[in-house]
């Protein structure tokens, strides 16, 4: 059989003044080819094989032959097989060709329809977006080729995006307003089943749509997150999103523009910086917070600045980031982005 070796032997060596000399051909195809009885190697085809003999004399024999055949063994078969064979779109399945029989020595061949996918591995890894059938090509040694296929459904799953269409993000997932806005949320998606199933931030709150709304704060951040489930693929998908309601978002009067007030230089900046006043200050209270709203750093000044006056800041061990940078003066508040780097 096909991947193993045998033993041959030089039967009936009489005649002529021993003892014998042996001489095994092809030597290659043995392990030691100076013997009454070698081993053949490892074997994946039929061989011939010619033992020449001598006695002591110098006398040879005529050359003699044996044919060592090999089978194929079971006949070449797979069974391919997808784990899970179902799933939801973004889930990964593991593809086995689980090849048996022929050689024992296999060449693999994958293709997919849809069309796009190759591999020559006997199992591997993927993530269809759609339903896809994965054909296998396997050959064996001896050139016996089969064709089989495993099939992978893919059922839909709820396309849920939290970011409003007409606002820019600052990151992933985060947006800047205005505290006087109002955001709606919406954690559908077109021609939706319409009995979607919503969780707004593990509330059990089953809408559609989320209305946030600042609580009037100069600067307020909100975290809201939702689980969409699909009743027709029973998938699930979930998205999340951070609003920032900031004061300096806001459309004012210019009489109360607070982007005269100070300027921030450089920005970007590592962390040390000038703020550069515009008009005068009394014992102004500068403070840097982060999108979280905490104050990361803050510096209480017991003097008052004149217009065109330079606040030199150095901060230590902040990491990067966007803040947004606070002053105070009386009842006055201003406030600006500052973006940190390394």
């Amino acid at each position: 059989m096909t991947g193993t070796s045998t033993t041959l032997t030089a039967e009936g060596s009489s005649g002529g003044v021993p003892p014998y000399s042996y001489l095994w051909e092809p030597s290659a195809k043995l392990i030691q080819n100076d013997i009454s009885q070698p081993e053949t190697v490892v074997l994946t085809a039929s061989q011939d094989f010619t033992l020449n003999l001598t006695d002591s004399k110098s006398c040879s024999a005529e050359p003699s032959q044996v044919r060592i055949n090999v089978t194929t063994g079971e006949t070449l078969e797979a069974f391919p097989t997808a784990s899970p064979d179902t799933i939801c779109r973004g889930q990964s399945v593991q593809i086995v060709a689980n090849a048996i029989g022929g050689s024992g020595f296999y060449e693999y061949e994958w293709t997919s329809v849809p069309a796009g996918f190759t591999s020559e591995e006997a199992s591997f890894s993927v993530k269809p977006e759609t339903t896809t059938t994965y054909k296998l090509r396997l050959k064996d040694s001896f050139n016996q080729t089969i064709n089989e296929q495993i099939e992978v459904v893919v059922k839909a799953t709820p396309q849920i995006n939290l970011i409003p269409e007409d606002i820019d993000t600052i990151s992933e997932k985060t947006i800047i307003v205005c505290v006087k806005d109002s955001i709606l949320l919406d954690a559908g998606w077109e021609n939706n089943p319409p009995s979607v199933y919503y969780d707004w931030n593990n509330t059990g709150l089953n809408e559609r749509y989320l209305l946030a709304i600042s609580s009037g704060s100069w600067l307020e951040t909100q975290k809201h997150s939702v689980v969409v489930t699909n009743p027709e693929s029973e998938c699930i998908s979930t998205d999340s999103i951070t609003i920032i309601f900031a004061f300096s978002e806001c459309e004012i009067g210019i009489e109360e523009n607070e982007s005269d007030v100070f300027a921030i230089s450089p920005n970007p900046n590592n962390g040390n910086f000038n703020l550069s006043l515009n008009s005068d200050m009394d014992n102004p209270v500068v403070e840097i917070i982060d999108l979280n709203g905490i104050v990361v750093f803050k510096k209480e000044f017991n003097t008052g600045f004149k217009k065109d006056e330079v606040i030199r800041i150095d901060l230590e061990d902040i990491s990067p980031a966007l803040y947004f940078i606070k002053i105070t003066s009386g009842h006055k508040q201003f406030s600006k982005r500052i973006i940190i780097h390394q």
